[in-house]
């Protein structure tokens, strides 16, 4: 999850971006070319989609401990 998060950060900012690489994708810089833009762009979408499978694989393992399960 990490790693997915140093390099999503790194190719945002390389894409122009200055907030945070989840809010979703700048506008394409004017010194880049659409080729690049777009390999860019599927890359931190395919990053995205990674680091949001292991959030939710650790939440869930987090929700499944005893400690965190109501009942009588």
């Amino acid at each position: 999850m990490d790693r997915a998060w140093r390099r999503g950060d790194n190719l945002y900012r390389s894409l122009g971006g200055t907030e945070d690489w989840r809010d979703g994708l700048s506008a394409k810089p004017k010194w880049m070319r659409w080729k690049t833009y777009e390999q860019k762009a599927a890359e931190l979408e395919a990053l995205y989609e990674r680091y949001d499978g292991a959030w939710l694989t650790g939440v869930s393992r987090l929700l499944a401990r005893p400690a965190f399960r109501r009942g009588p």
